[in-house]
Parts: C-alpha cells; structure tokens; sequence
C-alpha cells in the first residue's frame, strides 16, 4: 500500500466523559481500533447476532456483557479476531487527573526555568509517585477534593476559584505524615500558574486538554501505523476528534522541546461513522468495553469482576502502557 490508499482502522471509545475527569460513575476511559476487511468483520457481527436470543436488540458490549452467554458470545467473537486486527488504550481517570496537575502545573514553570521534565521522564515518575503515595501519606478524601476542585476551576464550574483549590490542597497538605514537599510541589507549585490556565483557556489555548480522547486514539494509530504504514481512520461519531481533526492530521509540539514539532502520525484522511451500520464499529465497541472492563476490575477497590482470560486479551491489544499508576515501574525507575 501507498500513500494513496490507506489502509482503514476503525475506532470506538467507551465511558468518555469529556473534560470532566472527576465523574465517580465512569472512572475508566478506553479506545479502541480495528482493522479488519468487509467480510470477516461482517462474518463476526453476524455469528454474534445469531448467538443472541431473538429479539434481544443491537448488540451492543454493554447488552451483551451483563450475562453470562453473551460474555461467551463476545470471547468467541474475540477468538475470531486476527493478530494486530485490534488495539486499545486504558486510561485511568483519576491519574489522568494528577497526570494533568503537573503538565499543567509545574512542567512549564521547570520548563521555563531551564529543566525539562519530559526528557528524563520526572514528569511521569512525579505522576506516578503522586498518584501511589498521595492517598496513603494524607487523608485520601481530602487528596480526591483536591482532585475534583481541579477538574471543577478548570472548566469554570460554579464559583470555584483559584483560592478554592489552595485551600483544598494546604488541607490535604496539613494531613500529609512527614515531608510534604515533593507533593505540595506536584500539587501547588505556585498560585500564578492556576490563574494563567484559566485565562489561556478563555483565549482558546489548551481546549479539550482534559479529555482523554485526543491522546489516546493517537496512541491506537501509531500502534496501527507501525504495522499497517499510513492509515485512514473511520471514528465513531465525536464531537471531541472532530474539533481536533486538523491536529490529528498534522503535527504536534513536541513534549520534549515545545519549539519543533513532532512527526506526523500517519493518519491521512479522518471519517466519521455510525456503529449501527460498520460492522467494524461494532468490532470496536466491543473491544473498547471490554477493555475498560478490565480496568475496571484493577482499581482500588474493584469496580467490576473480569477473568483471567478477559485480561490477557486486553493486555494482548494494548497499543501502549496504559495510562495507569504503575508502583513496579516507578520503584524501578527510583532504584
């Protein structure tokens, strides 16, 4: 194939809250691609719809997950797939949420000050030991009001104000056992920076920063691209990927050094569909929800009950790490 005719991946997401991170109800974000030819998609989604009782409806993960037939229904599906036909990404919501704090907060303010967090990897240790020690070293409800009076100023809801998210944090702060330094400085590097957020965003600067969708499905294509080369993605209906459709064709700053941009990441044309009608959609919803099954099933505590073997599939299709507190690889990444 060529640059002329892409091949086509297919992509679904599921629990997709937009920027607001903080929804207790939907804790797991996941994506989903499939590439796979007309025919045997087809062949899938009908072996599926003839498994099901008659008159049970669309087959939809969310239908077909809640019993035990369709949970087999769906892994005989999952069987038929091929190698490299599917790729998904997991997002953790609530370490999405700390991941954000600090790119937002003290990445640039390191950044401007001559270090850069991205290229040894601080950010994301910074991230992950937040997230992991956080809640243990301080009262966890106070860690999560800090957390939710983030998410809650940034999209200016209500009267939050920047005073409001000082104050939630010096009360966790206050709770913390021993040294609280490392997490006032993930936390609250200084009052400025929240405030100059804020009015970034009013002047469209940082939209949609908060919603997982972007990153991640450009996660599932350089999985795609890296196999396939260049790619034509069809998403299910998004307001989110089509506002940043432009952006998903063309370049992006680079984490590294803001001043040069990154490669392009091989989409070459981006199509919306419906999953009543794409065999392939269907694929991916499926997909999507049983991989954010299996994150679920992996918080603290558990939100859902997922097998073994539901697991080893997921982690078969990761496109990437998911985006998740990690404790084995920051204790490595530590010594």
């Amino acid at each position: 194939m060529n640059d002329a005719t892409p091949l086509v991946v297919y992509a679904d997401e599921t629990h997709n809250t937009g920027e607001n991170l903080r929804d207790t109800d939907q804790p797991v974000f996941a994506v989903a691609g499939v590439h796979l030819d007309d025919e045997l998609a087809n062949y899938i989604v009908e072996s599926v719809k003839e498994s099901m009782q008659k008159g049970a409806g669309e087959p939809k993960y969310t239908r077909l997950s809640r019993h035990h037939r369709g949970r087999s229904i769906l892994m005989s599906a999952f069987e038929a797939l091929p190698e490299n036909s599917v790729k998904v990404f997991v997002a953790d919501k609530k370490f999405m949420t700390i991941a954000k704090i600090i790119d937002l907060g003290i990445e640039p303010l390191m950044f401007a000050a001559g270090y850069n967090m991205h290229a040894d990897e601080s950010a994301r240790t910074l991230a992950h030991m937040v997230a992991i020690i956080g809640p243990v070293l301080g009262d966890s409800r106070k860690f999560d009001k800090v957390l939710d009076t983030f998410v809650a100023f940034v999209l200016q809801r209500g009267s939050i104000d920047p005073d409001d998210y000082l104050s939630a944090t010096e009360e966790y702060l206050a709770t913390v056992e021993g040294d609280s330094s490392t997490l006032r400085m993930a936390l609250l590097p200084s009052r400025d920076w929240f405030i100059e957020l804020v009015a970034e965003r009013n002047k469209g600067i940082h939209r949609d920063t908060l919603d997982p969708a972007v990153p991640t499905v450009v996660a599932v294509c350089r999985a795609f691209v890296s196999i396939l080369g260049p790619i034509r993605l069809v998403h299910d209906q998004s307001d989110v990927i089509a506002r940043n459709k432009n952006l998903l064709l063309g370049t992006f700053p680079s984490p590294v050094d803001p001043s040069r941009r990154t490669d392009p990441i091989g989409v070459k044309q981006i199509d919306f569909g419906n999953s009543h009608e794409i065999a392939q959609l269907k694929i991916a919803d499926w997909a999507a929800g049983a991989a954010r099954d299996s994150g679920m099933s992996k918080l603290n505590p558990p939100r859902k009950m997922a097998s073994q073997e539901l697991d080893d599939l997921v982690e078969s299709w990761l496109a990437a790490p998911p985006l998740w507190p990690d404790q084995d690889w920051l204790v490595g990444r530590l010594g």
